[in-house]
């Protein structure tokens, strides 16, 4: 199983990560500021670090998406695509960095 580390200083946007993660079939560590996180890191070595949830253009779909892209393989075949969020009417989200 992908172990995830989630570095996040607000908790209910940990929570709700966390939930939408372990639904997928993710293992889940929290950390609440930068030295849990690294300490962490030395303890469990996780597959993956997220930090900070609230980036711009980064939706549940997207990190779905890059995750399964990342892991190589989509664990949970069965579970319905993630609904489209508001303000992310085509489905597409923008690349990092980019102007349009």
């Amino acid at each position: 199983m992908n172990k995830i580390l989630i570095a996040e200083d607000n908790a209910v946007n940990r929570e709700l990560l966390r939930e939408l993660l372990e639904a997928r079939g993710y293992a889940v560590d929290e950390a609440c500021d930068g030295q849990e996180a690294l300490d962490m890191i030395a303890q469990n070595q996780p597959d993956i670090l997220l930090l900070d949830i609230g980036m711009p253009v980064l939706n549940a779909r997207a990190l779905t998406e890059e995750l399964e892209r990342l892991f190589g393989t989509r664990e949970n075949r069965d579970l319905p695509p993630d609904p489209p969020h508001e303000g992310d009417a085509s489905g597409k989200t923008r690349a990092a960095g980019s102007s349009k």
